[in-house]
């Protein structure tokens, strides 16, 4: 639940710094999740923030695409965890959520730090992602 405050926090911060784009942040329990059709990147995580030793700044890293004019739509985001918490229970699962941070563009570009995917997954433990849609 923490995680969840923080990314909310951190997202508003985000949402209010960036006044030329129309940006809605939801908390979304998106497990078994099918994604329409799209031009999907991913990004490429360092070994040390795969294991959670190293956190994204996503909101810095959303805001320098947007200044650099890239036509981000959509954007979702798992953090890395240590145990998975599904929703109305009073259970956690201790268990290794790696992180991860798909953007949906509207045209393809070079990116640093992402790679084109075709097929986005956000995986399992899908209970709580961030979902910004950008207009």
């Amino acid at each position: 639940m923490k995680t969840i405050f923080l990314i909310l926090i951190f997202g508003m911060i985000f949402v209010s710094g960036c006044a030329k784009e129309k940006i809605t942040l939801t908390v979304e329990n998106l497990n078994d999740k099918q994604f329409t059709e799209g031009i999907y990147y991913e990004y490429k995580y360092s070994d040390e923030e795969l294991k959670g030793l190293k956190d994204i700044n996503v909101d810095l890293i959303l805001n320098n695409l947007i200044q650099n004019n890239i036509k981000i739509t959509d954007v979702w985001y798992k953090s890395y965890a240590a145990s998975c918490c599904p929703p109305d229970t009073n259970r956690c699962m201790t268990a290794i959520v790696n992180p991860v941070f798909i953007i949906k563009l509207d045209e393809e570009t070079e990116l640093n730090n992402f790679i084109k995917i075709n097929e986005p997954k956000i995986g399992w433990c899908a209970y709580a992602i961030a979902h910004y849609k950008i207009k």
